[in-house]
């Protein structure tokens, strides 16, 4: 069987902290096929994981926010990469000790991308990249809805780093795996070189999934998500200034923003009708208790968790393709696809609300999309197919270099 080692720049736990962490979790907790071990930054407070062995690289104090914005400055790096450079050094001693253990490195950030150079041919050979989505598609999309001059030339600015960063960095290894096909296809268009595939995320089906026991609210729709995350940040704007004032002229409406981090112009808006909850431990209740789940995602990239669990608890999704990028959704079967169009979202709205006797066929068929596709036994059976063939090529590789 495959040993893996995942590496990771922050403990995986609490699962629902990001949408990173629940990736990494989740191959650690499900693994289907392979045996795997977690290298991370330390962190104190951490919980194990039955089975997985735990190797630390020491924390390390992050550079101030001036030396961060000078080495910005002055570095053809983008700034996420920069705040992890800190670490490089010190993982690749860690790695050359500990991957002679191991037939696959499974890197699981953007920001180690740079580690392929500094490593002795033989870990080269072990080195996989998951930047889960492509950072350059994030930051071109959220370029196109910048309302701010000024965040408009800091995103414009890191959108040419992180082209820069990919093309070079990404063609270095033998896989560069994302959650979508738009973001592998993206990059391949970065750099024809780049050998990129994707797998989708999971959801834990047996978690997610609708117990009966708590009465839906008619007129009601939830969004859940990171409200700090600009394209979490943005929908819920959107969706608050420009649609709900249409769909309030037809049918009164409640809508549930979950999610940690709102802002201030948000909790402002906390009210009988806007219920902003700020974080909650666990946010299945508040999507059984809707009519419907919203996602009026305006840009981003990858796979998006909260609409693989919406869809798992057998919910009307009503999003934006972006919302549906990585799925293979069918529209109007298993979800209802709509423009980033103020009136014609309100009037999907309107229609699924004002009748969901219609969209109970959507609401089943959603559940049989997950549980065929999506679940985390089938998707980590897929990383062990990788694992197993990338193994192979290494070894292939290395006995050929050996005659």
């Amino acid at each position: 069987m495959v040993k893996v080692l995942l590496v990771t720049h922050s403990f995986p736990y609490p699962e629902h902290k990001d949408g990173v962490a629940k990736i990494n979790y989740n191959l650690l907790a499900n693994r289907n096929g392979y045996i795997a071990d977690l290298l991370t930054v330390d962190d104190s407070g951490h919980k194990g994981i039955e089975g997985v062995k735990i190797e630390y690289i020491p924390f390390i104090e992050p550079p101030t926010k001036a030396e961060l914005l000078w080495r910005w400055l002055t570095s053809t790096y983008p700034i996420n990469v920069i705040k992890y450079e800190r670490y490089m050094d010190l993982l690749v001693r860690k790695l050359e000790e500990l991957h002679k253990n191991y037939d696959i490195v499974h890197l699981s950030s953007p920001f180690f991308a740079g580690l392929h150079s500094k490593a002795s041919k033989e870990l080269q050979r072990k080195l996989m990249l998951f930047p889960i989505d492509s950072v350059s598609l994030n930051k071109e999309r959220m370029l196109e809805k910048e309302r701010s001059i000024k965040k408009w030339a800091v995103t414009g600015i890191e959108l040419f780093k992180y082209r820069r960063f990919e093309r070079l960095n990404y063609a270095n290894y033998r896989k560069t795996v994302f959650v979508s096909d738009v973001d592998s296809d993206y990059v391949k268009r970065l750099n024809p070189a780049i050998e990129a595939e994707s797998i989708p995320n999971g959801v834990d089906i047996s978690y997610f999934k609708s117990c009966g026991n708590i009465e839906e609210e008619p007129f009601s729709l939830v969004f859940t998500g990171d409200l700090s995350y600009p394209p979490n940040e943005d929908a819920v704007r959107f969706f608050i200034e420009e649609v709900r004032p249409l769909i309030m002229k037809r049918i009164p409406l409640k809508l549930y923003v979950v999610g940690k981090r709102p802002k201030e112009w948000l909790r402002e808006l906390d009210s009988e009708d806007i219920v902003v909850t700020g974080f909650v431990e666990d946010i299945k209740g508040y999507i059984e208790r809707a009519g419907a789940y919203i996602s009026p995602l305006r840009f981003g990239s990858g796979i998006k968790n909260k609409v693989l669990e919406a869809m798992s608890m057998s919910k009307v999704v009503i999003g934006t393709p972006i919302s549906f990028e990585g799925i293979e959704i069918k529209n109007g079967r298993n979800c209802i696809v709509v423009e980033s169009n103020p009136a014609k979202m309100a009037a999907k709205v309107v229609e699924v609300l004002s009748d969901q006797k219609r969209c109970e066929h959507i609401q089943r068929a959603a559940r049989k999309l997950i549980e065929k596709s999506y679940s985390w036994s089938g998707i980590t059976k897929r990383y062990a197919e990788l694992y197993e063939r990338c193994m192979k090529e290494c070894r292939t590789e290395k006995a050929r270099e050996s005659q």
